[in-house]
């Protein structure tokens, strides 16, 4: 028996359902993340689409045969479309719910609890379904029988299955049509807040490999072009110093007069000691050490970022779980929320960035301010021996040889020139390596200044602000719009 082309119409424009169709083109992309919830809940969201096909499919394919049998089997092909129904319905009842279970493990109660009320009201509407087409085929089947055969004249079949009852079917599966595009806005959000969430997430471990990568760099580069101006500032201020003091040594070796003065040889070992004060040989080992000091800045602020940086796990981090989860559980405020929070949450890292800036810089005013005072220091130097030139030519001028040995080195006063330069120059070496020893010194403070600075720049970013963070979205999720945060 074939039922009239117009019923058959109606039907078909009901149960042909576009919704389906566009369920079954839903994708689920990658996540690249990796974060638990958002795989598993792909996983979920991937098992209702192609499930919802696979049932969908064989309703279709059943309803179809159901429409072109002739064969007067009317249980045989009533039978096979009520068994599509029934299927689905076992699949609502039991893998549905393992569905809504599973993202319950995630604490994802939103998407499971709107899944649930879908599923509910397509189970209610599978179960209307199902008894309104029990209700035709008894109708169908008793004008078979009295027809006596497959042939149903239209007399006949208005008798048993009346326009109504064919409408109460059409109503039941329009109903059912129209329970499906919950489950399509339900997918497509849960969808979209995978694809927001795992971007999110993926932006992050950017700014964590490569931003703070990028910036530790910079931070390293500032701090050692002061550490290296003030390096220099020693090397070339010391190289100034050894030609001037070379020059006074040669003028002490070259006086003409002098040298037939008993205590001429004192003189030359003070004026010999004078000229290796400031060679590279005999300043090598403290500018070395001065040196290892100074790139300890920048080689330790590297060392302990990179490894805060390794210890630091975005998918672990309790704020950006907190972000991802009050968005993938769809709560009453959940998308708002996320979206209110997730730039702050972010932007723990440039406060980060922009704070420890701030240790650099206070130690950049620091060091220069130490470059400068050495260059004083360095300037002091030359008055240990900057008068020698002028001394010597006073004693090299006399013309009475015991007033020149006079002049030269009287053994019982500190004023004559061996002893008194005997005397001096020892104490302008033990200047130099106390100022050696000062930016040494203090290229080491700096760098456990700046190592302390930025433990606390950690913190604060980590710990302090985050909680802030965290605690304000706890109570907008809780709240929504109107909320205290």
């Amino acid at each position: 028996i074939r039922l009239s082309s117009y019923r058959r119409h109606l039907l078909q424009e009901v149960i042909s359902n576009t919704t389906a169709t566009a369920i079954k083109a839903l994708n689920v992309t990658t996540v690249n993340s990796a974060y638990p919830g958002l795989v598993g809940t792909k996983t979920q969201i991937e098992k209702v689409i192609t499930q919802f096909d696979t049932k969908a499919q064989a309703i279709l394919g059943a309803y179809d045969t159901l429409l072109a049998a002739n064969d007067g089997n009317v249980s045989g092909q009533f039978d096979a479309f009520v068994t599509t129904i029934n299927a689905t319905i076992t699949y609502i009842a039991t893998d549905a719910s393992n569905v809504t279970a599973e993202l319950g493990v995630f604490n994802y109660t939103g998407i499971s609890d709107e899944l649930t009320d879908a599923f509910e009201r397509i189970l209610t509407g599978l179960t209307d379904l199902r008894a309104k087409t029990a209700t035709v085929q008894t109708g169908i089947q008793a004008a078979v029988n009295s027809a006596g055969s497959a042939t149903v004249s239209a007399d006949i079949l208005r008798q048993f299955v009346p326009l109504r009852t064919m409408y109460d079917l059409l109503r039941a599966a329009s109903n059912l049509r129209a329970y499906l595009p919950l489950v399509q806005y339900i997918l497509t959000t849960t969808i979209e807040n995978i694809a927001e969430a795992d971007k999110y997430l993926m932006e992050l471990e950017s700014l964590l490999s490569t931003g703070v990568s990028t910036e530790t760099g910079k931070y390293a580069e500032d701090i050692q072009k002061i550490a290296n101006e003030t390096i220099f500032q020693v090397v070339d201020g010391f190289a100034g110093e050894n030609i001037n003091t070379e020059t006074a040594s040669n003028e002490i070796l070259l006086s003409p007069n002098i040298g037939s003065a008993p205590r001429h040889p004192d003189l030359i070992a003070a004026a010999t000691n004078l000229s290796a004060l400031y060679t590279n040989a005999t300043l090598m080992q403290q500018t070395n050490a001065m040196v290892a000091a100074f790139a300890n800045i920048s080689t330790s602020l590297i060392s302990r970022i990179s490894t805060l940086q390794a210890g630091f796990k975005v998918l672990d981090f309790p704020l950006f779980k907190q972000l991802v989860d009050t968005l993938m559980g769809n709560d009453e405020y959940g998308r708002y929320c996320y979206q209110k929070y997730k730039e702050l949450g972010k932007g723990i890292f440039g406060q980060s960035f922009d704070t420890a800036w701030q240790c650099v810089d206070n130690e950049y005013a620091r060091l220069e301010y130490l470059k400068t005072t050495l260059g004083f220091m360095i300037e002091i130097l030359a008055y240990d021996y900057e008068d020698v030139i002028e001394q010597v030519k006073i004693c090299d001028n006399l013309i009475s040889g015991d007033n020149m040995n006079n002049c030269v080195s009287a053994v019982s006063t500190t004023s004559r020139l061996a002893n008194f330069y005997t005397n001096l120059f020892p104490q302008t070496a033990n200047k130099i390596s106390t100022m050696y020893q000062l930016a040494t010194d203090e290229a080491a403070a700096s760098e456990n200044r700046i190592l302390i600075c930025i433990e606390l720049v950690y913190i604060q970013g980590t710990v302090l602000e985050p909680q802030k963070i965290s605690d304000n979205l706890a109570i907008c999720s809780r709240d929504g719009p109107r909320g205290s945060d």
